[in-house]
């Protein structure tokens, strides 16, 4: 087996004028694009229950490996292991020697999957999980019993509804069911006793929740219209029946209350926030209480519910200034912490801290060739919309931005489109910034986090209000003289392609050229590929809208002809969200109209980018286009 490197485990005791001129600066050397797409060279840090012993996802020459390394041993050299020649996806700790990895496999009996694969921490006695005729995910690693985990499974003879079976992770596999499949149920909820506690069905317009009582019944607690009927996310469950739920039945912005099961009753609300919504918690079986929880306003951060925890993330933070610094795994007696450390203009680290001796100490950087690169940094502002809505946002300047001159910008536009954009290290980003590029991230209506109005607003505004939304923020950044009006294109991926394209079409007079990715261009077309997916395609409709001659009124494809500046459309042949027929069409349509276009086809990739050979190729067109259209690069290559 080969040894890692012990280098890379080092010890070591708004408003729109926001950005000073840079006097005497430089524009830096381009980074290589390599550098900038490749995966990261350590990632998902997760510590053994003992606390002695890391894994990580290691990239390994583009091919992502398990890495292992002993922590209390300076002279002990970090391995990495081969999980079955595929890409491990995540790992867990299952015990002090033996890993669970999850690595994605393409074709076999279930065509694509995560097949769960179980090893001894220096990679001995490799075995797959369970059988080859299931397919399953790990729903509790039953922490309080060393030799099991629960896996909800499907298998050749149930491939509708799961079951939940008791799995053994030894050298020899075992299976004991401990839970039938019921119909409707996709999707199983464990307590912290381990026991099978909730089951989730997916309609097509709306989702039920059930709960196993103290008598053995089952009832349901909550069923909810996706749209309708207010958020209620149950997130964890302790040890004496009581939920930790997300919900919205008193606020516009998600909340965190404790849910007594047995009476289908809120308790306490536990935190809120006035801006966002909570994203997340963590629950401390040990403690058998909830101790944080996370919330994004721009960076994500944290707000504990345990006076000691707190006091001692405190001293990271004095460790770690002017970072957003999270806990990512903890061991058993949550004496040892992992933290992730990032901000928007360095790449991410991973540290290991002691809380019992009040040390840190560094573990890695996921991106070290771009460790000692002067990178963009990224600033949060909000602006108004012409119906007086306010709308969030993120602008990022070369690091020789200069505020006496204005710069070309490319305005990156997220996908979902019910997801945000946040303040974080963004290899997109930087490189657009790179090359010379203002980068504008607009977190238009219907973007999610920010509250129910908020991505309410979005109801049935593709192309509409969504799209204006995006032009009006552009304006604010022309009229501050930080975008050159006459040197602005428009980038996205998913639902950022579809924008990028209703842009062009509807704005040729403010965008030079607009690219793409995996992008939207028939909503019709969509929603029929889409027929099949239940609660997708319920989704959809409502909130695109069910009038076809609608649909195709905010079609980027129906308004070709009003499309006169440059287009670059990529999409992978194997992209089963958004198909590749969707930009195929748009080619077609462009081409027939006399239409200047490039057509990247990514051979064998997915809607996710996730072939590094796709992703260079992908950029290395998109900076020849950007070159071409918008005046060329501002770097010098290295």
């Amino acid at each position: 087996m080969r040894k890692i490197p012990s280098a890379l485990f080092l010890a070591l005791f708004y408003c729109l004028n926001i950005y000073p001129a840079a006097a005497g600066s430089k524009s830096p050397d381009l980074i290589p694009i390599h550098d900038l797409m490749q995966d990261p060279l350590i990632d998902q840090v997760k510590i053994s229950p003992d606390g002695k012993t890391i894994a990580a996802l290691y990239n390994n020459n583009d091919r992502i490996v398990v890495l292992v390394k002993d922590l209390d041993s300076d002279d002990s050299q970090p391995v990495f292991i081969n999980v079955l020649n595929h890409d491990v996806k995540w790992i867990e700790w299952k015990n002090d020697q033996r890993i669970i990895a999850g690595s994605y496999v393409e074709g076999g009996l279930w065509d694509e999957y995560y097949a769960l694969v179980v090893m001894d921490k220096n990679g001995s006695n490799m075995r797959h999980l369970i059988s080859d005729f299931k397919v399953g995910s790990i729903i509790d690693l039953l922490p309080d019993d060393p030799d099991h985990v629960l896996v909800e499974e499907l298998s050749f003879d149930n491939q509708d509804y799961p079951e939940v079976w008791k799995v053994s992770i030894g050298n020899l596999s075992d299976e004991t069911r401990i839970q039938a499949s019921k119909i409707n149920i996709d999707h199983w909820i464990t307590d912290a006793n381990g026991n099978v506690k909730m089951g989730v069905t997916w309609l097509s317009d709306k989702r039920i929740i059930e709960a196993k009582m103290a008598d053995g019944t089952w009832k349901t607690i909550n069923k909810r219209n996706y749209v309708k009927d207010p958020l209620f996310e149950p997130l964890a469950i302790g040890k004496t029946g009581i939920a930790y739920v997300l919900s919205r039945h008193e606020n516009d912005k998600a909340a965190l209350y404790e849910y007594d099961i047995e009476t289908q009753t809120f308790g306490r609300q536990l935190f809120k926030h006035d801006l966002v919504d909570i994203d997340d918690v963590y629950y401390s079986r040990l403690k058998d209480t909830v101790e944080y929880a996370s919330f994004t306003v721009d960076k994500e951060a944290i707000h504990f519910f345990d006076d000691q925890l707190s006091k001692d993330y405190l001293a990271v933070n004095q460790a770690l200034p002017n970072t957003t610094n999270l806990i990512v795994s903890q061991s058993a007696d949550e004496k040892r912490l992992i933290i992730f450390s990032s901000k928007e203009n360095s790449p991410e680290s991973y540290y290991l801290f002691d809380r019992e001796k009040r040390k840190i100490t560094f573990l890695g950087s996921r991106y070290p060739s771009l460790d000692k690169i002067s990178l963009s940094k990224t600033k949060s502002i909000k602006y108004q919309a012409r119906d007086g809505m306010t709308i969030y946002g993120y602008v990022s300047v070369p690091v020789s931005f200069d505020k006496s001159t204005p710069f070309p910008m490319v305005v990156l536009v997220h996908g979902g489109p019910y997801l945000r954009d946040e303040n974080k290290f963004d290899p997109w980003v930087h490189f657009l910034t790179n090359r010379g590029y203002i980068v504008f991230q607009p977190n238009f209506r219907g973007s999610t986090g920010y509250g129910d109005a908020y991505w309410k607003s979005g109801y049935r505004q593709w192309g509409l209000s969504m799209e204006d939304d995006i032009i009006d923020g552009v304006k604010e950044l022309i009229n501050g003289n930080i975008a050159d009006k006459n040197n602005i294109c428009i980038m996205g991926g998913s639902y950022g392609g579809y924008a990028a394209l209703m842009g062009v079409a509807k704005y040729s007079d403010i965008f030079r050229c607009a690219l793409s990715i995996a992008g939207v261009s028939d909503l019709n077309s969509l929603l029929i590929a889409q027929r099949f997916k239940g609660s997708t395609n319920y989704y959809n409709h409502i909130l695109i809208g069910d009038d076809v001659s609608e649909r195709k009124a905010v079609s980027p494809i129906t308004h070709v002809e009003n499309i006169n500046r440059p287009v670059l459309l990529a999409h992978g042949t194997e992209d089963k969200t958004v198909y590749f027929s969707q930009s195929s069409n748009m080619y077609s349509a462009l081409k027939g109209a006399k239409k200047d276009v490039t057509f990247i086809k990514l051979k064998d990739e997915t809607h996710y980018l996730e072939d590094i050979k796709n992703r260079v190729e992908l950029f290395e067109a998109i900076e020849k286009f950007l070159d071409k259209n918008m005046g060329g690069s501002s770097g010098k290559k290295q």
